[in-house]
């Protein structure tokens, strides 16, 4: 029996902010996106927005059908 398979992309927007304290300021400036103190941080939710989703169908064949195709029969008994 032939299958249908679905792949699914989701994508959801996510925004977060925290205040940071001066000291925390001064090393983000320093480091930059290597700061390694982010994920001490208290952040807090502000909003998000669902995208769209991609969605792509592909026809997986059976075993039999590939043999018929195979041997001339395109399928057709």
């Amino acid at each position: 029996m032939a299958k249908l398979r679905k792949f699914l992309t989701q994508t959801d927007w996510v925004w977060y902010e925290v205040e940071l304290t001066d000291e925390q300021l001064l090393q983000y400036k320093k480091y930059g996106d290597d700061w390694e103190g982010f994920d001490e941080l208290d952040w807090e939710f502000v909003r998000d927005k669902p995208a769209s989703d991609e969605v792509e169908y592909t026809l997986i064949p059976d075993e039999h059908d590939a043999y018929l195709r195979k041997n001339g029969t395109s399928g057709v008994l």
